[in-house]
């Protein structure tokens, strides 16, 4: 994708870019990462929920166990996951807020974490633990990112429905 527009100075196309604040550019396109992020991250919580929901004993077994009875547990987990999917987008849609998505992946990640350590657990245990966390790193770190460069901040808050609260910080969302 070619970001190439006319100077209107000099006739000349320049590459539009954004600075980091550290004598360094980032190309434009970056400023779109954050909704696509968590447009997969809230996927991948639809399509785990679904895979629990309507495969249970497909599921567990999946994941490395012989057999989880009653099937209610894993059922259960699957609409957790599709609610918090849900809610995944809800708050970024509403507010660009990830909270929800910090509080979950990050609960997530020391529950499993703390699981794989204290007893031998099946491999979808730790690994599942590492991703969630890896998630919620990814969303916190470029959220801190879009925050110290205003001309990304701006960009990516185009086209919000809802007027932002001052002060609102981070985690709802204020850039």
């Amino acid at each position: 994708m070619d970001d190439s527009k006319p100077n209107p100075e000099t006739g000349q196309a320049s590459r539009e870019r954004h600075s980091s604040g550290m004598g360094a550019t980032r190309p434009r396109w970056l400023d779109r990462v954050e909704p696509v992020l968590v447009f997969l991250i809230c996927l991948h919580s639809l399509i785990v929920g679904l895979i629990l929901l309507l495969a249970p004993g497909f599921s567990v077994r999946l994941a490395g166990w012989q057999d989880v009875r009653p099937l209610f547990f894993p059922r259960q987990a699957g609409i957790f996951h599709i609610v918090l999917a849900a809610g995944y987008a809800t708050e970024y849609l509403r507010r660009r807020g990830i909270s929800l998505i910090l509080i979950a992946k990050s609960t997530a990640f020391c529950f499993l974490v703390v699981m794989s350590l204290a007893a031998p657990t099946p491999w979808a245990v730790p690994f599942c633990g590492v991703f969630d966390g890896l998630m919620a790193v990814a969303v916190l770190l470029l959220r801190k990112w879009i925050q110290a460069n205003p001309a990304v901040a701006a960009s990516t808050q185009r086209g919000d429905r809802a007027p932002r609260r001052p002060g609102g910080g981070a985690l709802a969302g204020g850039a």
